[in-house]
């Protein structure tokens, strides 16, 4: 007892109120201020008795207007019968010979099926009597009370039990015998999702970040003025703004990692085992000399010719070499690095001073001496899969691509633009006068087709090109073409497969389009409009310069295609040079070497017995006997080449440390040049050339001026597309016969006079 304050009047819970009113739903011994703990008999029994009572209540109630709607109904139907009985008696009397009459209808048995309503039974009752509503108290309500009554709680331990096996079976399902029989297992889950609901499997970072947003910011903007990879600055923004966890840092390292070694390890199509191992990057960032820009260090390393002059006192033992590739260019190289990375040690002999290609300006003094012109065209479509077909070439150990980038030609302003078409008298009136074309890769086929109908005077396409060409012949000669260059990959594929495998390829359009000439197609589907046969034309032969009279329609299909694709055109950064030097990087480092400034004078092969007899077995099988006839078969063996002769008379012969790869010879000079200068005349007479080479025709000599312009594209008010002008597709002068009334289509392109 504290002093100076009275005790507190404690309550009491076992107090009985006396006089107290009692529930509605109670049993007999509910005493009331007590809590019972026979909840079933104190509240569920009542309730489900009166519930019971209802329902018999309502059943009766619902059966005694089925039974009162019955009667009506039976009621009804009788007074009907009745009346239509009285009816038929009244119609129809017989007349007997004796003068009486009697009724037509016979008396009937009373054989009529029992009359059912069409008023359902009430059903869905459980309670029909009160007899079921007794055994429902007695037999259910009452062993359930004394159940729950009971002093030892039993139906407590057995509810327990059934509900733990339901939630082993519910968490656990097929698994729940192994887990049951290793509790071991059981607690490192139990431990597992308690660590999981508490967050600790979450990626993100639980609770405060080791450094504030501000701190955080200024760290990773120092990270970037060092010029940190940014790999390692991406993770740290994750790690400290986004708030990663270490182990979801490493994952992401991990799999990245995982996905550059697999690019890098592509296998080489037809090549099994030789895998892509990725080389060093051919340019990398070196201290700064002389106060130069890392703009001005790129554009100094890409003044550098790619390839050994061979006039610079280099000495070449083809010994040294399994592999030769003639040639320059993106073609050339490309071809050797796809070569090294097979495991070949390639020799490039190049004609050109430059391996890539470009040319150059000699004793020149006005500052373009080292700059490098690209006299070929080096533009591409399709960028995404020209940069497949370029990574496993390319790609090193920072870059899938080799550091190679494309950029699209022209603005979003001009659409796009990529090519300026000058053709002679197309859009105009006169034969010598020109409306320039501007080719742009927005609208891809529609754009085309729209701006030939604005300048060109042909319909104008449908607004929904699926529903169809329309009336726009640029649009109809369009799809054709795209039609015929689905199928060019497969004439493609049918050129490098064995003899035996030929035949299983059926004969596609585009093959049948490269033995036609471009003019048989172009006056064939164009017919009325010469100024579109010539803009099909000029932009199907923009990169040949003889008429479509004597080109194969497969170029003219494949370019017109890349022309429309919608993608435009795309040049590489820094010009085929940058290409090139990347592709160059790749085959030096595989042990290969790129020579410039070689003169050829002939192929050199290795001739083997010019017939050789083989035995051949063919077996029949004739009256359920099998015959075997032997056969003696010559072939000829077809030399192989094993170098190449240059003019000052050094020759260049191939040998291979490794028995397993056979020297080979590769020639990107073109088939005129191979078959007609550098083949040796005894090997072209003895063997032959290949079929339908004697089609071919040289092409005409092509004079190349280059001229510099000093300033920049905004300077010199410039654009990125490149400007052709095309007298071999000149408008053709069509005429009409004044006999006939038809039209003669003119020939497309200049005139021999």
């Amino acid at each position: 007892m504290r002093m100076g304050r009275p005790n507190k009047k404690r309550r009491s819970s076992k107090k009985i109120k006396e006089n107290a009113v009692k529930p509605k739903y109670s049993s007999g011994n509910l005493v009331v201020g007590q809590v019972s703990s026979n909840v079933v008999a104190s509240f569920m029994t009542p309730l489900l008795n009166d519930m019971a009572s209802l329902s018999l209540e309502n059943y009766a109630d619902l059966m005694l207007q089925y039974d009162d709607e019955v009667a009506a109904l039976r009621k009804q139907k009788l007074e009907d019968e009745a009346a239509s009985k009285e009816k038929d008696q009244e119609e129809e009397v017989e007349v007997n010979m004796d003068g009486s009459t009697t009724d037509a209808v016979e008396d009937q048995e009373d054989d009529v099926e029992e009359w059912m309503p069409d008023i359902e039974e009430p059903k869905g009752f459980l309670f029909r009597s009160q007899r079921l509503v007794d055994e429902f108290a007695t037999d259910v309500l009452s062993p359930t009370a004394r159940q729950f009554s009971a002093q030892t709680n039993e139906w407590k331990v057995h509810a327990n039990a059934a509900k733990f096996e339901r939630q082993l079976d519910e968490k656990y399902g097929i698994f729940r015998p192994f887990i049951t029989n290793h509790p071991e297992v059981e607690l490192f889950l139990r431990t597992t999702q308690r660590k999981y609901a508490m967050g600790q499997f979450s990626p993100l970072r639980q609770g405060e970040p080791p450094l504030n947003r501000t701190t955080a910011i200024i760290m990773l903007f120092m990270m970037h003025r060092n010029k940190v990879r940014w790999e390692a600055t991406a993770l740290a923004a994750l790690f400290f703004l986004v708030g990663l966890q270490p182990w979801a840092l490493v994952l992401i390292v991990s799999l990245g990692y995982n996905r550059v070694q697999a690019r890098k390890s592509l296998k080489i199509g037809c090549m099994d085992g030789k895998i892509v191992e990725p080389v060093e990057p051919y340019y990398k960032e070196t201290e700064n000399e002389g106060n130069m820009t890392t703009e001005q260090r790129k554009q100094e390393f890409l003044k550098t010719p790619v390839g050994t002059n061979l006039d610079k006192g280099t000495s070449l033992n083809g010994s040294d070499y399994d592999t030769m590739v003639l040639g320059s260019g993106a073609d050339a190289l490309y071809t050797a690095a796809l070569l090294s990375r097979a495991g070949r040690t390639v020799l490039v002999l190049s004609p050109d001073e430059d391996a890539s290609g470009c040319q150059m300006i000699q004793n020149d003094d006005k500052g373009f001496g080292s700059v490098p012109f690209d006299v070929r065209d080096s533009t591409v479509t399709n960028v995404q899969r020209q940069q497949k077909l370029l990574a496993p070439a390319l790609c090193t150990t920072t870059d899938l691509q080799g550091g190679v980038r494309f950029a699209q030609i022209g603005t979003e302003a001009d659409g796009f633009a990529f090519n300026i078409l000058s053709i002679p008298g197309m859009g105009t009136d006169g034969s010598s006068e020109s409306v320039p074309f501007v080719l742009r890769a927005a609208g891809g086929a529609m754009g085309l087709a729209e701006d030939a109908a604005t300048f060109l005077g042909d319909a104008s396409p449908p607004d929904d090109i699926s529903e169809g060409p329309g009336n726009s012949m640029t649009l109809a000669y369009l799809q054709a073409c795209a039609g015929m260059n689905a199928t060019a990959s497969q004439y493609y594929l049918s050129k490098v497969l064995p003899e035996k495998y030929k035949d299983m390829l059926s004969t596609t359009s585009y093959q049948e389009a490269t033995i036609r000439r471009t003019s048989q197609f172009l006056d064939q589907c164009l017919p009325l409009n010469a100024h579109i046969r010539s803009l099909m034309a000029g932009i199907g032969n923009r990169g040949e310069n003889i008429k479509p009279s004597k080109m194969s329609m497969g170029p003219h299909v494949s370019n017109l295609c890349a022309a429309t694709s919608g993608e435009g055109m795309h040049y590489p950064i820094g010009g085929p040079r940058s290409l090139c030097h990347a592709l160059a990087a790749v085959i030096e480092q595989n042990g290969g070497r790129i020579v410039t400034g070689v003169s050829y004078k002939e192929l050199l092969f290795e001739e083997k017995s010019p017939k050789e007899s083989k035995k051949k077995i063919d077996t029949k099988k004739k009256d359920d006997k099998i015959e075997q006839t032997e056969t003696k078969v010559e072939t000829v063996n077809m030399p192989k080449c094993k170098g190449v002769t240059l003019k000052d008379g050094t020759k260049l012969i191939l040998e291979s440390a490794d028995t397993s790869i056979e020297p080979a010879v590769v020639s990107t000079l073109g088939f005129i040049m191979t078959f007609i200068h550098l083949l040796p005349e005894d090997i072209r007479s003895n063997y032959g050339v290949p079929v339908g080479f004697p089609a071919l025709a040289e092409r005409r000599p092509v004079l190349r001026v280059l001229i510099g312009l000093k300033g920049t594209a905004e300077e010199l008010n410039v654009t990125g597309a490149d400007y052709y002008r095309l007298p071999a597709a000149g408008l053709a002068r069509d005429e009409m016969d004044p006999v006939t009334g038809q039209v003669m289509l003119g020939e497309i392109g200049w005139t021999d006079d």
